[in-house]
């Protein structure tokens, strides 16, 4: 019994080992598959030359995201009603 079950625990190890080394080649077949026909597609990219200059660049910087103020305050009403203008200074 117990040379049965050694058995077919080495039989499922190597049907495992098996199939994982298949994946792998699997997948190297398709990675080598797609870099050769992104490479035989590939035109060439057109070069110009320039003279160098020298001068201000602008720098601008876009992104997503959110902002949160350092301090915040709240504003209660002391009166009943509806609250329709907060002014304050800012330092």
């Amino acid at each position: 019994m117990k040379r049965r079950l050694l058995a077919l625990g080495v039989a499922f190890l190597i049907a495992l080992a098996g199939q994982l080394m298949w994946k792998l080649m699997l997948g190297r077949a398709t990675a080598d598959g797609a870099t050769a026909k992104t490479s035989s597609n590939a035109h060439p990219v057109p070069v110009t030359v320039g003279l160098a200059e020298r001068g201000n660049v602008p720098v601008y910087l876009t992104g997503l995201g959110t902002v949160q103020a350092f301090n915040t305050v709240t504003v209660n009403s002391r009166v009943d009603g509806e609250l329709t203008r907060v002014a304050f200074l800012s330092s």
